[in-house]
Parts: C-alpha cells; structure tokens; sequence
C-alpha cells in the first residue's frame, strides 16, 4: 500500500488526533512528565499543522471528483461557516456580553486575522484563504512539465518567500501554516497521479526531505532570522520548523493507526474516528469551554483538562446542531423568497 493511501485511509482519526492533541496544549498544562512535554507541550500546536495538511488532502479528493469550482467552494463553506457561526453565538453568550461592533463584524465577515482585529476564530478566517489556493496549488503542480520539482519549488516559496514579505503581518499563524497546506495538496495530487513503485519511493524522499529541512530548522531554529538571510521573524522561525516536520509525523501516526486498526486496540480508532467527525467543532467548542471553566469556575492544569476533554463534546454537538438550524432556516427563507417571486396568477 502507497504512504498516501495509509493517510487516505485514517485521514479521519488523523483529524481526531489533531483536534484532541490542540485541547490538550490549551489546557496549559505545566509538568515534567517526559512525554508529556515533548508531545504535547512542545510540539501540540503542530495539531493545526495536521488539520490544515489533511484539509489540504482532502480538497484535493473533493475537486477529482467534481471539478466544479462552484460546486467545491459551495461545498468547502457549506461545512464550515454554519458551525463557525453557531460558535460564534455561543461565544459571545459565554463571555456574557457582545464585543466591540468592530470586532464583531470582523468575525461575522469573517476577515478579522487579516485586519490584526485578534486571532478569535483565526482558523475559520485563514481556511478561507486555503480553499482559494487549493485548486492553485493543485493546477500548478498537475501541470508541470516536473510536478515534484513544482512542488519542492511551491513549498520553498510559501515556507520563506510569502513569510519573509508579510513579516510584520499580524496573521502569522495563518501564514505559517501555508506550507503544511501545500503539502497536504502536493501528496493528493500525487496520490492520484499514475505511478509505479519507483514513483512511490520518490514520495517517500520527498516527505524524508521535508522532514530533514524542518530537523534543521528544529537544530537552528532562527537561522533564517539571522543575516545574512534574515528570510522570517523568530517567531517564524519557531513555527516554519513544525510545519516541516508535520508530513512526516502525520505519515508515522498514519502507519500507527494502521497497525492499531488490525489489533484488539482498534476501539482506540473508532474514538479517534468519533472525534475527527466533529474535529472542527470540538476545535471551535473547546476555546469556549475553556474560557468559562477558567473564568466562571477558577479551574487550571489537569481539572481544566478534565473539563475541555469532557464538556467539549457537547458543545461540538451544539455546534453542529446549530449550524444545521442555521443552514435550514437560510434554505426556509431562500425557498419562501423564490415562492414569492413566482407570478400569482396564469399568464394572460
């Protein structure tokens, strides 16, 4: 079996590893534990790395199977924007009050990262972006004369290029995630491409490749920040190094899940599966559980984790259900409004 077909086939509990990988960095919790701090700690906002590269990868699948620009970007805001919308509400019901009316626009647009109106929501604005540069990303690379030189040339452009020109940007944490999103795009179009199996070593080096320039990156971790190079701010800097190093993770905890998948643990799969079902609302839910835990009940480090990995699971559900209640009250509307520009009567 090809390295993509594994991530094709646990893309789901991929996208529940993520999700529950980003709720246990935002509990803050503070211990010497081993594992604990190289997993979680120091590498658990490279969950977002991980959501941003499976999104990627199933853009792709979504636009082979209908080509439809229309259809896919209908498709990409059709699962996105209804939850968005419904955190949103609930958001502003757990802070007990409405914020600045600019604020609030900024995040009902929603264009508020690009503004440097604060990072709420900063993951639904920048997929925004992505769903743009997705079918981009993936014509360019198919069309090349050499797709995987075009794809080492896309990545060397979004990992230092774009950043180095929108250094002061206050949207650093969606720019930074450009690479992973190409990527994520660059393996479905080789996962659907023909190839042999000299091809599927090749992609094997590649995503070595890239693991080797995020090691590096990890060993000197501002050494593009420095001159002469001086290509990213250190935060940058910080953040370019897990990015790179993501496809080689997800690849490895993808093969894991595989294995796990045909032992008696495979009930660990199907809990990962239930999470990446709702990934996207237990992300947006989790921020609001943890904002009224801390600040309504005083809870931190292993109760405040206790709570988000629990009380997550029924705001997700809200979310979602609010979502459909929006989306069904928007499809009432548009149906009464087409109704209601019909003529009355027979025609003369």
């Amino acid at each position: 079996m090809r390295l993509t077909e594994y991530i094709s086939r646990r893309r789901t509990e991929l996208m529940g590893c993520a999700a529950l990988l980003i709720i246990c960095l935002h509990a803050g919790i503070s211990t010497g534990f081993a594992p604990w701090v190289w997993i979680v700690r120091k590498n658990g906002n490279i969950g977002v790395d991980f959501f941003v590269l499976v999104s990627g990868f199933g853009c792709v699948f979504s636009l082979k199977k209908n080509r439809d620009i229309g259809a896919y970007y209908g498709r990409r805001m059709k699962r996105l924007l209804p939850s968005h919308y419904a955190a949103l509400a609930l958001c502003v019901l757990a802070a007990r009050g409405i914020p600045s009316a600019l604020i609030l626009a900024a995040n009902i647009v929603p264009i508020g990262i690009w503004m440097g109106l604060g990072q709420n929501f900063w993951y639904v604005q920048a997929s925004l972006l992505y769903y743009i540069l997705v079918p981009l990303f993936m014509s360019m690379i198919e069309n090349a004369r050499f797709p995987r030189i075009a794809f080492l040339g896309l990545l060397g452009v979004f990992s230092l290029i774009v950043p180095w020109i929108t250094q002061s940007s206050g949207a650093i944490l969606a720019i930074m995630r450009l690479p992973a999103l190409v990527v994520g795009v660059g393996l479905g179009v080789f996962h659907h491409s023909r190839r042999n199996k000299r091809d599927d070593w090749i992609l094997v080096g590649l995503v070595v490749l890239i693991w080797a320039a995020g090691f590096v990156q990890m060993r000197h971790r501002m050494i593009f920040s420095r001159a002469p190079f001086a290509f990213l701010t250190r935060s940058q800097a910080n953040r370019l190094h897990k990015a790179l190093r993501a496809p080689m993770i997800l690849a490895l905890m993808a093969l894991a899940l595989e294995g796990i998948e045909r032992t008696p643990l495979r009930f660990v799969n199907a809990g990962l599966r239930a999470a990446g079902r709702y990934s996207l609302e237990l992300y947006l839910g989790h921020s609001i559980v943890r904002y009224a835990a801390m600040q309504y009940l005083g809870l931190r480090s292993w109760a405040l984790l206790a709570v988000m990995l629990t009380a997550s699971w029924p705001v997700a559900l809200l979310i979602r259900q609010g979502g459909k209640w929006l989306m069904a009250l928007i499809d009432r509307l548009f149906i009464a409004r087409r109704d209601s520009d019909r003529p009355s009567g027979p025609p003369a």
